[in-house]
């Protein structure tokens, strides 16, 4: 009778330790499909050179997208962020306009969808204000 609890006691123990396994290795897939990867960092200066922007472009599964921040001597402050389908990198591949003004900044830029054209006018449009630590 005490071989036959020994062997239970393997058998439950090497089930719980195959579970937990499976387990690691779906989480460990599902995390590193879903979340994103973030490509080198675009730094932009405005053509009067007053102000940069840092663009981190990113893929993920679905789409792509990048956070863009406003960088001064102070750090840098998040701006907002874009979003395109996947395999489009607009920042990367210089598929964007940027119009700058003292309050804000307009981008312009592809994100894949099928009403766009190589006119800017086509493209995707966002408007980012700058912080109110410039005054």
């Amino acid at each position: 009778m005490k071989n036959s609890k020994k062997w239970i006691v393997i058998f439950l123990s090497v089930i719980a330790i195959g579970v937990i396994v499976c387990f690691s290795c779906y989480y460990a897939m599902v995390s590193l499909t879903l979340s994103r990867h973030y490509f080198d960092d675009i730094e932009i200066v405005s053509p009067n050179g007053d102000y940069t922007l840092q663009i981190c472009e990113w893929e993920a599964l679905g789409g792509t997208g990048a956070e863009i921040y406003y960088v001064d001597n102070d750090g840098r402050v998040k701006l907002g962020q874009t979003t395109a389908k996947s395999g489009v990198y607009p920042f990367r591949n210089g598929l964007y306009v940027i119009e700058w003004t003292d309050e804000y900044i307009r981008i312009k830029y592809r994100t894949g969808t099928g009403v766009e054209t190589v006119d800017t006018s086509s493209w995707q449009v966002t408007t980012f204000s700058f912080p109110n630590t410039l005054d």
